[in-house]
This record gives structure tokens, C-alpha cells and sequence, in this order.
């Protein structure tokens, strides 16, 4: 991405005298961005699978291993480096990888501080249980629901098959009344008893009245948004009574 560097398999002299003169030449452009607009970061990687570009003639989850390869590996790096492993942010890393390669990522990226979207909540909820020192043999993952019903019935399947009289539902508090829709449906038609207990609450720490409400937040919008969200399913699940 750097025009001035002729030869990207150069000598580090060479490269950087070249990113230098590049630098200086665009430095208006990198303060009016405020952003370094030349160096390595700005390179594209090509990568190649037995000499073909694994963009073009590979699968989709070939190529998010090989990215996720490399991710891992600079992590690595940073820890060999700096003797602690970075944060790392994914999002939606286990999407396209068949069981095994899924396997293999969680448990690579075990130890450090990894921040993780779009990934089943019960493989992260097992993951923390199993750190915590819960024997493996007492977790039941449920990794097929994509509802909140879904998950009440799959839960209420399992609830059958081992004979469960009662359950703990643990979840958001402003999650928590639609949840108990569900739950108390499903398993209470087998005569499964649900305790509630609510966690994460939504609230005003000094529990009085601050003038600056009246000022349109977008914090607030988001928990209106998660509210009304609520709400609806609410009504949705009274009306699939």
C-alpha cells in the first residue's frame, strides 16, 4: 500500500528509508485524518493454500481459520514479547468453523482477557463453570436454541430426561419476567418448579431523581430499545399462550 517501497522483500534499511520519505511526504494528509496512513498496517495479506489464494479457492471456514490462525499466532507474540497476553475483541469468531475447528479456538484463546460476540452463550457459560473448578460432568449445554422459547423447551427436554423437580433460572433482570413466561410454561407442564434469580439490574445507583434525564442520552435510548424489546416478546409470548 506504500508506493515507495519498491521492493516489499528488501533490506529493513531500505523498507525504512522508504516508509520515512512516504511518512514525510503525507504529513499534512496523516493530521488533517489524525490517523498514520503509511506502514505495515496498511498492507494487505495474501494468503495461499498449496499455491492458491485461499480468498478464491478456499471455503469460508478455511479462510476465517486462516485468519484466526494469524491472530492467534500474533498474540503469542505479544505474550513472548511483553510476558502478558493482550485483550483480544472478536466478533462472531466461531461463525463458519465446523465443531472441531470451534474446539480448537476456545481453547486457544483460554488465558488472557478475550472479549467475545456472536458466540454461544452456553459454551461461554460452560467455559467460566469449568474455570470455576465445576466438574465437566455436571454441565449440560444447550447450544441449539435461538430464542428465548427455544431455549425453554430444550431445557424442558432435559429437565425429562434426568428427572429434574426443580431449576434456577439465572439471567438479566430486565431479561428475567419474559424469561419466567417461558420457562414457567414449558417446564411447568411437567411439573418442574422455577426460581428466579435476576442479576445485572438496570437501575440509578444514587436512587434519586437527576435533572440531566430530561437531556436525550443515547445510553437511555439503548435501554429504552432493550425495554420495549422486552416488552413486545412479552406480549408476543401472552399471545402464543
Amino acid at each position: 500500500t506504500v508506493s515507495t517501497v519498491t521492493d516489499p522483500l528488501g533490506s529493513q534499511a531500505d523498507i525504512y528509508g522508504a516508509l520515512r520519505d512516504h511518512m514525510e511526504s503525507h504529513q499534512a494528509a496523516e493530521r488533517a485524518s489524525r490517523l498514520c496512513l503509511s506502514g505495515p498496517h496498511k498492507d494487505d495479506i495474501d494468503v495461499s493454500v498449496n499455491g492458491r489464494s485461499a480468498r478464491q479457492f478456499c471455503s469460508q471456514g478455511q479462510v476465517r481459520t486462516a485468519a484466526l490462525s494469524m491472530k492467534l499466532a500474533e498474540r503469542e507474540i505479544h505474550k513472548n514479547a511483553m510476558g502478558e497476553y493482550p485483550v483480544m475483541l472478536l466478533d462472531d469468531v466461531l461463525s463458519e468453523l465446523d465443531p472441531r475447528r470451534q474446539e480448537y479456538v476456545l481453547n486457544r484463546i483460554s488465558g488472557g482477557q478475550v472479549f467475545r460476540d456472536g458466540v454461544s452463550e452456553a459454551l461461554v457459560a460452560e467455559r467460566i463453570l469449568l474455570q470455576l473448578g465445576l466438574p465437566q460432568e455436571q454441565i449440560i449445554v444447550e447450544t441449539q436454541a435461538r430464542t428465548t422459547k427455544e431455549n425453554a423447551a430444550y431445557t424442558a427436554m432435559h429437565c425429562r430426561e434426568r428427572g429434574y423437580q426443580s431449576v434456577l433460572l439465572l439471567t438479566s433482570a430486565l431479561h428475567m419476567p419474559r424469561s419466567m413466561q417461558f420457562f414457567e410454561r414449558y417446564l411447568g407442564e411437567q411439573g418442574v418448579k422455577v426460581a428466579a434469580y435476576p442479576c445485572d439490574y438496570t437501575l440509578n445507583p444514587q436512587g434519586k431523581f437527576n435533572p440531566r434525564w430530561l437531556v436525550p442520552q443515547l445510553q437511555a435510548f439503548d435501554v429504552t430499545c432493550m425495554a420495549l424489546h422486552e416488552y413486545v416478546g412479552m406480549a408476543g409470548a401472552f399471545l402464543q399462550r
